[in-house]
């Protein structure tokens, strides 16, 4: 499941295999605690958090860049990057309850459309950008994309439904 981001581990950390299934464990307990969270937590407008994920995923993925040679520092940024990810599906599917309550079906179809999209774009651009050059330059190129959704989401004010 976490199989892309076994090569930078490998490459940048250097664990040996027990270290690198104990960061993957992390990052997928992080995941669960990040679903939760995101669930617990969310009330009102989820305007301003749309951009949060984009934003700490973004900011974790430069991290790993600077400080991937350490363990700890990788495990932490792996931890958080983790929550983000699934919390992520909790606050967009919540703007989208909140957006689209006149069509819920075709918004739930738009967003699997949307999140399959974006599955396959980034499994190609990532891929040539890993045989074309390394694999540090897929992390840029995911530092890119962040920063590119926290552009185009801005303050989430113009992403909500007229009234």
């Amino acid at each position: 499941m976490f199989t892309y981001l076994r090569p930078f581990l490998e490459q940048v950390t250097g664990p040996d295999v027990t270290t690198l299934s104990i960061l993957l464990l992390v990052r997928g307990c992080a995941g669960f605690v990040g679903t939760w969270a995101a669930g617990r937590f969310l009330s009102g407008s989820v305007a301003p958090l749309l951009k949060l994920p984009a934003l700490l995923m973004g900011a974790c993925t430069l991290g790993l860049l600077f400080l991937g040679g350490s363990v700890i520092a990788t495990g932490l940024f792996l931890a958080l990057w983790g929550a983000m990810n699934t919390a992520m599906s909790v606050i967009w599917m919540t703007w989208m309850s909140q957006n689209a309550d006149d069509a819920p079906e075709a918004a739930g179809s738009l967003m699997v459309a949307a999140i399959q999209s974006s599955i396959l774009l980034g499994a190609v651009v990532g891929g040539l950008l890993l045989d074309g050059m390394t694999i540090f330059a897929t992390f840029i190129g995911s530092v890119v994309l962040a920063g590119l959704s926290i552009a185009l989401i801005g303050d989430g004010r113009r992403l909500l439904k007229r009234e």
